[in-house]
């Protein structure tokens, strides 16, 4: 766990206001990285669904069989989870700024 390296890597400092001081950095570093990693993550599939949706549209509009359009349905629901979830994230963020 890397909470408790970073316990270990401040060990050796005995003032507890700047131990405290140092693990907060450690926590919000950590938190930045994994945030960022995750919305890389969310925006890189939602690029796929999109490239997807574009191909299985281009196959439906000369082929349209039930499987090609049940995939678009299922491509178009996944997008439209991100967006809520996008959506849902801006509101937060609206709701934190006027407190």
């Amino acid at each position: 766990m890397e909470y408790q390296d970073w316990k270990n890597d401040f060990e050796d400092i005995s003032d507890k206001g700047l131990n405290w001081d140092l693990l907060k950095y450690k926590i919000k570093n950590y938190t930045m990285r994994f945030c960022s990693k995750r919305q890389k993550e969310r925006l890189d599939k939602e690029d796929e669904l999109a490239s997807v949706l574009k191909l299985l549209e281009q196959q439906a509009a000369t082929n349209a069989t039930e499987r090609v359009v049940a995939t678009i349905e299922k491509a178009k629901e996944e997008l439209r989870k991100l967006e809520i979830y996008k959506t849902e994230g801006v509101l937060c963020d609206q709701e934190y700024s006027r407190r």
